[in-house]
């Protein structure tokens, strides 16, 4: 499968499951989650126009990095938008 990808990251689902004389596209999709959650593969863009990435090691830690910092950053608006770091919602005594 990750040859097939590195042949063609625009490759469907579809074809490598008849490429790889699979039954069914969704134990392929189920196979490429499983990929993307061990960070093997990566999606960049969505569905028709989108293609598959082969991730290296620096790859995964950066993009690890970027959704800590991504995770953190929506922390502190939501904190911001509650009003928790907020000076203008404080009272005056």
């Amino acid at each position: 499968m990750l040859e097939l990808i590195k042949e063609n990251p625009k490759v469907a689902q579809s074809y490598i499951a008849k490429v790889l004389n699979i039954n069914s596209r969704s134990k392929v999709e189920r196979i490429m989650n499983q990929l993307k959650t061990n960070g093997l593969i990566d999606r960049k863009r969505a569905d028709r126009s989108g293609e598959w990435i082969l991730m290296n090691k620096e790859q995964k830690e950066q993009k690890e990095q970027n959704e800590q910092r991504t995770e953190r950053t929506e922390r502190t608006e939501r904190a911001n938008y509650r009003g928790e770091n907020n000076t203008i919602n404080r009272r005056k005594p």
